[in-house]
């Protein structure tokens, strides 16, 4: 058929349906109808096979549409004789779909800051108070990360005489070159706050005067302890220039009746000393919770809350030891008042204040050696 007058419509299974402009040709049962590379030229629909290679079983002309039942055929059905010796330089095609990251360099492909995986996770030890959990995360990641492929060549020969193939090679050829910096990030994290505990009540009444009229004072003083925990590490594994080379050499050849797999494939893998860094975050917090609350004749008044704190933060990684500790006091005061069986209760916050701020820096390693642990700066602060 002269593909410049028949255009394919579609296939379904081993029927093929094409347009024809012109003469229709004369297409019989027996033929063998054959495409090299442009059968879904002028098609609506591109993800039309361009190459095939089929026995007509049997033609149904419809006006222009063409309708052709097939069946498979083999080389030999469409040639009796040749014998071809091909080298084909393979090169990569240009890109139908390329990964954001990744760009295209002469012989391959270059990415940079690609993550392979990244899972994340998270447990809460009682879904109605979310601070209490455990969260983690863990990323693989490769930068300055290449893939070169060089002399890439397909070898092909095929023979056949008197319809018969009698030789056929297919080996496959290339130095495959790829590396990159590989990362393995793990972070972990614990988020741990005890029920408060409530470790003295006391209440007492005072009578004051106010000329003739008493005023009751009912007051009630609690202590409450609390405690929070924060725990957190994280491990880095870094792998410079992890990196693998390729010599491929691989195919099928058909001769003497047999077909023959070959493969002279080689493979170097560079895998460098991994690199580990990591570091580790602990903080403290202990507080009591002081409230101390005024009721004239038990109904409403005004209350004072005050919650003093020690804080204490440390983190470690390869170069630095931290050791942070606060001591301050958090205020507050505001007024209540009952209504019936209701409280209306009025409240604010001060900004607080910090009686110690004090940051002890030193170095990790030599820390972990010395006899004495001497500061290489200490920093202390005290404000109202």
């Amino acid at each position: 058929m002269d593909a410049e007058d028949v255009t394919m419509l579609g296939v379904s299974g081993s029927t093929y349906r094409f347009r024809v402009d012109g003469d229709a040709p004369d297409l019989r049962a027996g033929n063998i109808i054959v495409a090299g590379g442009d059968a879904s030229k002028g098609a609506v629909d591109k993800s039309l096979p361009d190459t095939f290679l089929r026995t007509v079983t049997s033609v149904v002309q419809d006006g222009t549409e063409m309708i052709v039942e097939t069946a498979e055929a083999a080389v030999t059905d469409a040639v009796d004789a040749c014998d071809l010796t091909e080298i084909f330089d393979l090169e990569m095609p240009s890109p139908e779909f390329l990964l954001p990251g990744v760009t295209r360099t002469e012989n391959g492909l270059s990415f940079d800051e690609i993550v392979l995986w990244n899972g994340y996770f998270v447990y809460y030890f009682n879904i109605m108070d979310p601070f209490n959990s455990i969260a983690g995360n863990l990323e693989i990641r490769a930068s300055d990360g290449y893939v070169n492929m060089e002399s890439t060549t397909l070898d092909w020969v095929l023979a056949i005489a008197s319809s018969e193939v009698t030789d056929c090679t297919n080996v496959y050829e290339s130095r495959v070159e790829m590396g990159c910096d590989l990362y393995i990030d793990a972070i972990a994290e614990l988020n741990w706050a005890l029920d408060p505990i409530e470790l003295y009540r006391g209440t007492q009444r005072k009578v004051t005067m106010v000329g003739w009229f008493p005023v009751v004072h009912v007051i009630t003083t609690t202590v409450t302890f609390e405690f929070e925990l924060f725990l957190g590490g994280g491990v880095q594994v870094t792998l410079d220039d992890l990196s693998a080379e390729f010599d491929l050499d691989a195919g099928a050849i058909f001769g003497d009746g047999d077909w023959e797999y070959t493969d002279n494939s080689s493979v170097v893998i560079n895998i460098p000393e991994p690199a580990l860094d990591g570091y580790a975050r602990l903080r403290v917090k202990p507080y009591a919770v002081i409230k101390v609350e005024d009721r004239f004749y038990g109904v409403g008044g005004p209350n004072i809350r005050a919650e003093p704190y020690v804080q204490v933060e440390t983190s470690i990684n390869s170069s630095q030891w931290c050791l942070d500790i606060d001591v301050g006091c958090d205020v507050g005061c505001g007024a209540s008042m009952s209504i019936l069986d209701d409280v209306l209760d009025l409240s604010w916050d001060s900004p607080g204040f910090n009686l110690i701020d004090a940051t002890l820096f030193h170095d990790c390693w030599a820390l972990l050696a010395a006899e004495e642990v001497t500061a290489e700066s200490v920093l202390f602060t005290q404000r109202r």
